[in-house]
């Protein structure tokens, strides 16, 4: 098969040079398809002005030697799907019922022109190792984005905006498309008022604020800083955040526990190098904070995830050299431990995921330097990073590659452009506090009917996964699971409705929640789960 990776982020010239002839020299070696080099928008512009030809050949697909995958450790905490897909799999996103939407990196699967999404729906013991595929509508014709902002909405849609490239070519795309996982289609949604279809959005950050409003941050250049909400009645824009200090472009966000949104990034509007800011949806204005105390990004403007802690804090990755920083919750950056120096070499993230575990710990995929072999995986306890099994094909492929997702289940989903998808278990024990509590939902209920759910933390204290400035996949709303008691059969019904989707502690909220029709009937326990936490379980009886 056609291993897919995703070259060097914001190449410098003779990195870029020297790995086009090294490429050259490849031709009786095993070929695999190398998707184009993400580049920042302000590099591109450079390249464009200085090197078009160079320009022009990062931003197309190349054939590379493929590594032959490493060997899986015995007892390992990864385990590999039993059904593998037969495509590249990205961007994964946790559905409403227990489901994961999963996109192809090589666009359309059956031959159109639109990129194709399958669904992975774990076994009847809730099992997503043993879990199995189901191929999804395209999407629109012309819409084939490789790097893009997503999220799931209050309504239980799903929204993909923008794109580095489409269809192979680097155009920063303005298209957007709204998944409806009922009728299983997809429909196309317009660019904000002042971007077209081609160098706008691209690879924006998208975050859903505390009150459910989508928040888009535009790659648009040279008008960088402005934000947009979006309207998932209308399928319309409104401006905010006019006033953002902080360009878009690369930019790394969180949610707050208190409710605003933390933006990292390696450029503002004056061109200064370190800064960050916070976003008040109530008053729609930034503030800009004190910068955050080590380098976050690189000399390319590349930057590490974020991910909000358990205790409310957010822990920030730097891409090279290793550094990372803590923003405490109270207000203060401070340094935290440098990434393992492993060979002799020191790790970092830049565009790699991360993700807070049951634990409380942090999940991370590093690299030895953007686009360089090998990946490695690093646990962070709260006080150091330790070095963790890798999965087979983290010898051959960097850390960029990856995306994560917590699951239901509190195990973590790591794809990484391939066909080989990947399930983390934490082997230590989850902490308590972090789950949904006081939920209160009918004694008895009917296959195939809707319910009101109410109850506190249903959307968790943290967004769960992040990878950077593109790729979200925030798991801060309620999944509910239904254990039938005589069977041990595991059903999940479809939320949708959120109130809120706010990760502050003891918050109330609602949400609507509709049983499958094949549901198993007769004594169960019902279970709310926000980013792999599980509340306590509630007895229900389950009527046909």
């Amino acid at each position: 098969m056609l291993r897919v990776l995703k070259s060097s982020t914001c190449l410098t010239a003779c990195s870029a040079i020297a790995l086009l002839s090294s490429m050259s020299a490849l031709s009786a070696q095993t070929m695999t398809l190398v998707h184009p080099a993400p580049i920042s928008r302000m590099h591109y512009e450079q390249l464009k002005a200085a090197n078009p030809e160079l320009l022009q050949t990062l931003t197309h697909a190349h054939m590379v030697a493929a590594h032959a995958p490493g060997k899986r450790p015995s007892g390992s905490v990864w385990q590999p799907l039993t059904n593998q897909p037969s495509f590249g799999a990205m961007c994964p996103l946790l559905l409403t019922d227990g489901t994961v939407l999963v996109g192809d990196v090589n666009g359309s699967a059956d031959g159109g022109t639109g990129t194709s999404w399958f669904k992975l729906t774990p076994d009847i013991n809730g099992s997503y190792v043993n879990g199995t595929w189901t191929q999804l509508a395209d999407m629109q014709a012309g819409y084939e984005p490789l790097y893009v902002a997503s999220a799931i909405l209050p309504d239980g849609r799903v929204i993909i905006e923008g794109g580095e490239y489409n269809n192979g070519a680097g155009v920063w795309s303005g298209q957007g498309s709204l998944y409806d996982p009922v009728a299983n289609t997809w429909t196309p949604v317009s660019p904000p008022a002042g971007m077209g279809q081609t160098n706008s959005v691209g690879d924006a950050n998208g975050i859903v604020l505390d009150n459910g409003t989508f928040m888009l941050s535009p790659v648009y250049y040279p008008t960088s800083g402005e934000q947009q909400l979006f309207n998932e009645q209308t399928l319309s824009w409104t401006a905010t955040g006019t006033n953002n200090p902080i360009q878009n472009d690369e930019a790394s966000q969180s949610l707050l526990q208190n409710g605003r949104i933390l933006t990292s990034a390696p450029y503002d509007n004056s061109k200064k190098k370190t800064q960050a800011a916070l976003y008040n949806y109530k008053n729609g204005y930034w503030a800009r904070i004190g910068a955050p105390p080590v380098q976050l990004w690189d000399e390319n403007g590349e930057i590490g995830p974020q991910v909000t802690m358990l205790n409310g804090d957010v822990f920030a990755f730097a891409s090279t050299p290793g550094h990372t920083a803590t923003y405490s919750k109270s207000g203060v950056w401070t340094a935290s431990p440098d990434m393992p120096i492993v060979d002799s070499k020191q790790y970092g993230m830049a565009d790699a995921p991360a993700t807070v575990l049951p634990s409380g710990r942090i999940l991370a995929m590093g690299g030895p330097g953007y686009a360089q072999t090998p990946a490695h995986f690093f646990v962070y306890d709260g006080t150091s990073f330790t070095q963790t099994d890798d999965t087979p094909n983290a010898p051959s492929e960097s850390d960029f590659q990856g995306n994560m997702l917590l699951l239901p289940t509190g195990q973590v989903l790591l794809t990484d452009q391939s066909e080989d998808v990947e399930i983390y278990t934490d082997p230590a024990a989850p902490v308590a506090g972090a789950a949904p509590t006081n939920v209160s939902v009918p004694a008895t209920l009917k296959a195939g009917s809707t319910y009101t759910l109410r109850g506190a933390q249903l959307g968790g204290v943290t967004q769960g996964a992040s990878y950077g400035d593109d790729y979200q996949s925030a798991t801060n709303y309620p999944i509910v699971r239904i254990t039938n008691n005589a069977t041990g059969h595991v059903f999940y019904a479809r939320t949708s409705n959120f109130s809120a989707m706010t990760v502050t502690p003891a918050a109330r909220s609602t949400a609507s929640f509709t049983l499958p029709a094949g549901v198993e009937t007769g004594a169960s326990r019902l279970f709310v789960v926000a980013s792999g936490f599980a509340s306590s379980p509630v007895a229900v009886t389950v009527k046909p």
